[in-house]
């Protein structure tokens, strides 16, 4: 495999968005860590490439699914949106893009069926759930505006985050699912920023998103909405004694960052004053997550 191949795969597989299923992956450590006070480190080596491979498999299909389609082709493309390019530039290569996305698939559900022989079957529902959303997100759920909406924060949220924290504690608990939450909106609402630069293409393309059918006004008021639920959760988990009172600190960024889909709304048009909304943006999405990881293992 040549040099270029090789750099048109990782880029494909957007290999700086993983940070964000570290992040996650984080976040079930700490919430595990409340129950357990230490880590297994075997099993989160088992947890970290199950996960990864679930995030450059879904990377891989929605880079060739968009290239096939040639969604790729009239995308004016952001930091955050409109794909990697690879492709475009390199259309010999979309069959070795696509093989990536089922060989990570494959390590995804080998991943998880380990996981099930070592925990139990109750990982099955969930990981069931996590390898349709890898397969059929791009082709399928992106032309639903509910669930191209909630799916990526099942993924990522409650998905990857109660996942790593069951693996690692072997229970079940308040925490884990309140902490989930929080990326769940927080995902969803990455995403949801990140179509806005993408409206006409998407539409001509058949994605049928919130942007596309109800405007960026309203989702701009989901955005906030999700927000803020976000922040109901965590002041919940610290009312609850799920969480410890250092968590504000993620209560307080979030409410602060809620307006930011409707001045993104407004901005819609405007390509340089969008992008440091999306930057923003992603910022929160993984800002909060390490805040509570680390207000949970320091408490």
């Amino acid at each position: 495999m040549s040099k270029g191949q090789v750099l048109v795969l990782l880029a494909s597989a957007r290999v700086p968005f993983l940070i964000l299923t570290l992040v996650l992956v984080l976040l079930g450590v700490a919430s595990a860590f409340t129950v357990t006070h230490e880590i297994d480190w075997r099993g989160l080596a088992i947890i970290l490439l199950t996960a990864i491979s679930a995030h450059v498999s879904v990377n891989a299909f929605n880079e060739y699914s968009d290239f096939r389609i040639g969604l790729d082709a009239v995308t004016d493309k952001t930091p955050f949106s409109g794909g990697s390019g690879a492709l475009p530039n390199n259309p010999q290569q979309a069959r070795s893009v696509f093989f990536l996305g089922m060989a990570a698939l494959f390590v995804t559900i080998a991943g998880g069926l380990y996981l099930v022989s070592v925990i139990g079957p109750e990982l099955l529902l969930p990981g069931i759930a996590g390898v349709l959303i890898v397969a059929f997100y791009t082709p399928w759920m992106t032309r639903s505006p509910f669930l191209s909406l909630v799916m990526p924060g099942l993924a990522f949220g409650p998905i990857m985050v109660i996942g790593t924290a069951y693996v690692l504690a072997g229970e079940l608990t308040m925490t884990m699912i309140l902490a989930s939450m929080a990326p769940f909106f927080l995902v969803n609402n990455l995403l949801l920023l990140n179509q806005y630069p993408d409206i006409q293409a998407d539409r001509e393309h058949g994605r049928r998103n919130l942007p596309i059918l109800h405007g960026t006004k309203t989702s701009g008021i989901v955005y906030m909405l999700f927000n803020l639920s976000a922040a109901a959760v965590i002041v919940a988990g610290i009312l609850l004694g799920a969480m410890p009172a250092s968590s504000l600190l993620a209560v307080a960024l979030l409410v602060a960052a809620s307006p930011t889909g409707l001045m993104a709304a407004k901005r819609v048009d405007d390509r340089k004053g969008l992008i440091p909304l999306m930057t923003m943006n992603l910022v929160l999405t993984l800002v909060v997550p390490v805040v509570l990881s680390v207000s949970m293992m320091t408490q």
